[in-house]
C-alpha cells in the first residue's frame, strides 16, 4: 500500500539512460489488469468523460497499441486526467502518450503535462510537469515522493483498497479557456535496456512511404498517396553479455515472440522520444558470432499516427 521508486537492478541501466542509448519496452503493462471502468478521461472534480458515442469500450484504445485511434471527451474543463486503473500493483519506468491532440488546444494557452500516481489514499508525482508543444509526451526519467534523483527510478504502485493508478495532469495555466482532449495511446511499462547503440552503419533517421503511380499515355502522372513520414529502425547489435541478452529475450517475450507492437525510446535522457514499432518478422534471431559474441538483428517498422506529422 505504498508508491515507491527503486534504482534499476541492473546498474548499467543508469549508466546507458544517461548515454541516450535507446531501448525496447516490449508490453503496456496496463493491458493484462486495467480496472477499464475507472480508466480513461476524468475532470479533476472526479467526473467520468470519456467518449463513448463513437465505440463501446472507448477506454481500451488507449491501451490497445494502435495510437491512431483515439479517445476523447464530453465535456471541456480547465484541468483533465488521462488515467489508467489497475486492483492489482503497477511497476512502470516509462510512460507516454501518443496520438494526442494537445497541439491544437495550446491555442487557447499554456497547456502542462504532469505524471502522478495514486494507490487509494496518497496522490505522487513520479515524473517531471512537461510544457505541451506538440510532439508525443514521453516520461523516462521516474521517482517517488522523495524527488527526482540523479539517475532513473522504477515506480512500484502498491494499491489500497484495490485501487492502483498512473494518470497524466493535462492543465491549461489560462483558466478562463476550457479544453477537450483526446489520446490515441497511454502507454506504461519497464524498459529491456540496451548496453550500446546498434552496430553502424544505423540510420536513426529513416523514414518512407507508400505511393501509388498512375500514368498516362502521354507520360502525365499523377502520384496516390498512401502514407508517408513511416519511421524504420534496421537493427543490427553485438551482444557480449548475458545480462543484454536476458533484456533482448525479454522483450521478444513481452510482445508475444514479436507478434505485437512495441515500444522504442531514443534519447532517453536529453530529449525522450517514444515510436510505437512493430517488427517485420516474428523471430528472435541471435547468431553466435565467435566464442561469446552474438549479433541481435530485427526490424522494426512505425504504427501510426508517424511521429514525423505530430511536430
Amino acid at each position: 500500500m505504498s508508491i515507491d521508486a527503486t534504482r534499476f537492478s541492473n546498474s548499467w541501466f543508469e549508466d546507458v539512460h544517461a548515454a541516450d542509448k535507446p531501448y525496447l519496452v516490449g508490453k503496456n503493462v496496463i493491458a493484462g489488469q486495467v480496472n477499464q471502468s475507472e480508466s480513461g478521461w476524468y475532470l479533476t472534480t472526479g467526473s467520468n468523460q470519456t467518449d463513448s458515442s463513437v465505440v463501446t469500450n472507448a477506454q481500451r484504445r488507449l491501451y490497445d497499441g494502435f495510437g491512431n485511434l483515439s479517445v476523447g471527451t464530453t465535456a471541456a474543463g480547465s484541468t483533465y486526467q488521462l488515467r489508467l486503473e489497475s486492483t492489482s500493483a503497477i511497476t512502470l519506468d516509462t510512460a507516454t502518450v501518443i496520438g494526442h491532440n494537445f497541439a491544437d488546444l495550446t491555442v487557447v494557452g499554456t497547456l502542462q503535462a504532469t505524471l502522478y500516481a495514486y494507490d487509494g489514499t496518497t496522490t505522487t508525482q513520479i515524473g517531471d510537469t512537461i510544457n505541451v508543444t506538440g510532439d508525443r509526451l514521453t516520461w523516462t526519467h521516474l521517482y517517488d515522493a522523495a524527488g527526482k534523483q540523479s539517475y532513473p527510478e522504477t515506480v512500484t504502485i502498491t494499491p489500497v483498497s484495490t485501487i492502483a493508478r498512473v494518470y497524466v495532469s493535462l492543465t491549461n495555466v489560462n483558466p478562463g479557456s476550457a479544453i477537450k482532449p483526446s489520446a490515441g495511446e497511454f502507454w506504461i511499462g519497464s524498459r529491456q535496456a540496451l548496453k550500446h547503440a546498434p552496430n553502424l552503419p544505423y540510420d536513426d533517421k529513416a523514414e518512407s512511404g507508400l505511393v501509388s503511380d498512375f500514368q498516362a499515355q502521354s507520360g502525365l502522372t499523377e502520384r496516390y498517396v498512401r502514407h508517408r513520414g513511416r519511421a524504420s529502425r534496421i537493427i543490427a547489435k553485438s551482444i557480449t553479455d548475458s545480462t543484454e541478452l536476458t533484456q533482448i529475450e525479454t522483450a521478444f517475450d513481452n510482445s508475444e515472440d514479436f507478434t505485437k507492437p512495441v515500444l522504442w525510446v531514443e534519447d532517453p535522457s536529453s530529449d525522450p522520444t517514444a515510436y510505437i514499432m512493430l517488427p517485420e518478422s516474428p523471430t528472435l534471431s541471435v547468431p553466435l558470432q565467435g566464442p561469446v559474441e552474438r549479433v541481435f538483428g530485427v526490424n522494426l517498422d512505425e504504427l501510426p499516427p508517424y511521429r514525423s506529422s505530430e511536430g
